[in-house]
């Protein structure tokens, strides 16, 4: 997150696994892992949590000034981040997975590794497909796909529970495809452990 700031300097805070901001006004309210208070001129104080304590915070003269925030891809939901520039990134690295490919985030910031699977699930399109195998109609498919995908995740407003047919709250209670009720596939790509349907997504 990158808070523009009074002194025209930037506040970033980079919430790790599992970190958060939570505003309380009383002190026995302090959430459990605080580990900055920020005083807030309303009277309440945020409350920067972390439970595995591994976030980080920096103030600094521009968010660009950060390396890893200068070197990210334009974000999914911006203007930068058109039809024409996934097929761009996908010319330059044809063989590589289209679900590793969607978190890279060099090419495209934000997307982590729930999401590349919504998006995909959405999308009917495996993770572990090359993206250049990818048709144009499934490209097209792909790219709306991270839209819609993400702009639901954002309504959500951080709630912990996704909505039920998102495919992580399926595998958690063990329920198969929302669409055709097919049981989950669990594979890896990229390292990283992903669920589809193996009958609904080619």
């Amino acid at each position: 997150m990158i808070i523009a700031l009074d002194n025209h300097h930037a506040l970033i805070l980079h919430f790790g696994m599992g970190g958060g901001l939570t505003v309380y006004r009383d002190k026995k309210d302090r959430p459990r892992f605080t580990r900055i208070d920020f005083a807030l001129g309303n009277g309440c104080r945020m409350a920067f949590t972390c439970p595995r304590n591994i976030c980080r915070v920096m103030v600094t003269e521009q968010a660009s000034d950060i390396p890893a925030i200068d070197g990210m891809g334009p974000e999914p939901l911006g203007e930068d981040f058109s039809f024409s520039y996934l097929k761009q990134q996908i010319a330059r690295s044809p063989s590589r997975r289209i679900k590793a490919l969607l978190m890279d985030q060099s090419r495209i910031a934000g997307i982590g590794n729930i999401y590349a699977d919504e998006i995909l699930h959405s999308a009917a399109v495996r993770p572990d497909r090359a993206a250049a195998s990818l048709s144009e109609q499934e490209l097209k498919r792909v790219y709306r796909a991270t839209r819609l995908i993400l702009k639901r995740a954002i309504q959500t407003g951080g709630d912990p529970e996704f909505p039920p047919g998102f495919l992580v709250s399926r595998s958690g209670r063990g329920a198969g495809c929302s669409r055709c009720g097919t049981e989950l596939e669990k594979i890896k790509v990229g390292g990283r452990t992903s669920y589809f349907c193996s009958h609904c997504q080619r």
